[in-house]
């Protein structure tokens, strides 16, 4: 079963971050999302950093807003 937690908590724990390499990426908690390649404009899509491995887990940000 998949364990949920309030939307709040999982605000709080959201960082925008960068790469050594100067790419942008979310952290939450211990996961990391990468931002997705063919994003354009103010609404921006983040891939699971672990995609390659089956993880389907996105985030849509619109002007850096969760």
């Amino acid at each position: 079963m998949i364990g949920y937690r309030p939307v709040n908590t999982l605000l709080n724990m959201c960082k925008f971050e960068t790469t050594r390499y100067g790419n942008p990426v979310i952290v939450v908690g211990q996961y990391r999302y990468n931002k997705w390649s063919g994003s354009r404009g103010p609404q921006v899509r983040w891939t699971c950093v672990k995609n390659q491995q089956g993880c389907r887990a996105t985030i849509t940000t619109v002007d850096n807003i969760i």
